[in-house]
């Protein structure tokens, strides 16, 4: 097919750039002014139907706290869903109670010597290679509940000595696939970058910000100038939203750090690009948590920084909007995405189709807080003052 005319150096995707202006500006004729859309539901509503449904998960064994269940068809408590329901918690301002610290001490309970938390209940050998799920990014979850209620990590992060010095955290970053699995490796990265982050500001780490400084430099080394995106090529929906994805967790690390994103404008302008027809960023239209949140959270920090291309920033977030609330049920819960089953690396961690399930019942109220706190014109039935706090991870502003 013959190849639409573009800027030298631009990615080509299968749609044009008239079509893709067309849909910015339909974008901006459909977003609603002011109060003008109506969602039928309250948060305030949503908030106490969210809660209740992470209540119904919530188990004890003789009268004694055990857990939380991932999901109604998962049979045995795991930390994710704990961490989730006290993460949930925090970000709607439930105050501190008893139920509360109870949880919190039973989180301390699954930290080991080496100061990673690891859960038996879905011990497997993924749980230990893998980086998008498993013990090191159950840490950053952990450490990151933590850090929002002020509690401290038992032990310190003794797995850090395995890259504790300039050079091997050099070859480690060498080592990382930063072509077609980039998203993947920015997983892995993101996860050491938090336990650093951590380790420096929680727990004396001297050597920390000397890492994290290689970290950086690591990562911005590798920055596509022309997209802001990271991997090896950007010229398929397929490759750009994987090019977002990976951007998404390392410019947390960033954004945590105050440290300035490189090439912000080409950022937002790749990442308007991810937006479906149906007002999602997923390549198909029934868009996952990540790949809504990983577009949404971007779109949001960026453009409270410039005002690049802000109407446009503006129209998106709000058709996003709707998009992300067809992804709550009636029973309070959210589910990844529409229509498919979902096992995160564990059998105790599967959801059935449209089944709600408690991790993501948390990312997808995240990723509502954040487009509602980006969003300059609130519904007035979805105002709401979120609790964030600053803790490394996912969940701060």
């Amino acid at each position: 097919m013959k190849e639409t005319a573009r800027r030298v150096g631009e990615p080509a995707l299968p749609v044009t750039r008239r079509l893709e202006s067309a849909l910015h500006t339909w974008n901006q004729k459909v977003a609603p002014a002011g109060g003008a859309l109506r969602i039928g539901v309250s948060l305030r509503e949503i908030r106490d139907r969210t809660l209740a449904f992470a209540r119904s998960l919530r188990m004890m064994r003789s009268g004694r706290f055990a857990g939380y269940r991932h999901s109604k068809s998962a049979r045995k408590p795991v930390l994710y869903a704990t961490l989730s329901a006290l993460l949930l918690k925090h970000l709607y301002g439930v105050p501190m109670d008893p139920v509360i610290r109870e949880e919190l001490d039973w989180v301390l309970r699954f930290q080991s010597e080496d100061g990673l938390f690891r859960d038996p209940v879905i011990a497997c050998k993924g749980a230990e290679t893998e980086d998008s799920w498993g013990w090191r990014h159950l840490t950053l979850h952990s450490l990151m509940t933590l850090s929002l209620y002020g509690i401290p990590a038992g032990r310190p992060l003794r797995w850090l000595a395995r890259i504790g010095d300039p050079d091997r955290i050099k070859r480690f970053l060498d080592s990382q696939d930063w072509g077609d699995r980039v998203a993947w490796t920015s997983n892995a990265l993101q996860n050491l970058g938090v336990m650093l982050q951590y380790g420096r500001d929680s727990q004396g780490m001297s050597q920390a910000a000397e890492l994290l400084s290689i970290l950086y430099e690591g990562i911005e080394s590798r920055q596509d100038e022309r997209t802001g995106l990271f991997g090896p090529r950007f010229d398929t929906p397929e490759t750009l939203s994987l090019g977002v994805q990976a951007g998404y967790h390392f410019w947390l690390l960033h954004f945590y750090d105050g440290r300035p994103i490189r090439h912000a404008d080409r950022i937002i302008d790749s990442v308007l690009r991810t937006q479906n027809l149906m007002g999602g960023f997923g390549v198909e239209w029934n868009s996952t948590a990540c790949e809504d949140i990983d577009s949404i959270d971007p779109l949001v920090r960026l453009g409270r920084a410039t005002t690049y291309r802000k109407s446009e920033v503006q129209a998106a977030l709000a058709r996003a909007l709707p998009a992300v609330l067809r992804c709550l049920n009636p029973d309070g819960g959210w589910v990844f995405r529409r229509n498919e089953p979902l096992e995160v690396g564990h059998p105790q961690m599967y959801s059935a189709a449209d089944e709600s399930n408690l991790f993501h019942t948390w990312f997808r109220t995240l990723g509502l807080a954040y487009c509602l706190t980006g969003m300059e014109r609130v519904p007035s039935e979805l105002e709401y003052e979120w609790n964030f706090a600053r803790a490394p991870g996912h969940q701060f502003l």
